[in-house]
């Protein structure tokens, strides 16, 4: 092969390196901690509840299919579990990996706040929120605009701690 031939290959070996090093490197850098992802769509499920009770004169929808049906999301987040969405479970409930949990507070039956709260993927991990000895997963908490009325857990002892 002549000195030219080798030069041309190395171009073309090259080339073709940099093509796909080009290629598959945003895919690790858009890859991110589940954690991560869990927050970001719980943080995208506080920012439509607020859109939500701006439009409604300070007042929440009493569950969050009603930010669906009304347009404030096209649809919930993506579970990082492998589920297509991130879903509305029930405190306690078995189907919590990437999940989350609206919790409306209600006063003389208007929805006035809230508290949502993301869950992580493992059995181990998360804190106690409803305080029976178990962790609940719960690996963030938002609350609405009155933080200390919403009953039943003392969740500023719980708020910031993590896992």
């Amino acid at each position: 092969m002549t000195k030219l031939g080798s030069f041309m290959l190395g171009v073309v070996i090259g080339a073709v390196g940099l093509l796909l090093c080009i290629k598959y490197y945003p895919e690790e850098q858009n890859h991110r901690h589940p954690h991560v992802e869990i927050k970001s769509g719980i943080h995208a499920i506080q920012v439509a509840l607020e859109r939500y009770a701006a439009d409604h004169d300070g007042v929440y929808p009493s569950n969050t299919d009603e930010l669906l049906f009304n347009g404030y999301m096209g649809m919930y987040p993506p579970n990082v579990v492998g589920f297509p969405t991130m879903t509305n479970v029930p405190l306690g409930s078995h189907n919590y990996p990437g999940n989350f949990t609206y919790i409306p507070d209600t006063e003389d039956g208007i929805v006035s706040s809230y508290v949502l709260l993301g869950y992580g993927m493992r059995d181990d991990e998360g804190w106690d929120y409803d305080q029976d000895g178990a962790p609940d997963h719960v690996i963030i908490e938002v609350q609405g605009p009155k933080p200390d009325k919403w009953t039943g857990f003392e969740s500023d002892n719980l708020r910031g701690t993590g896992q």
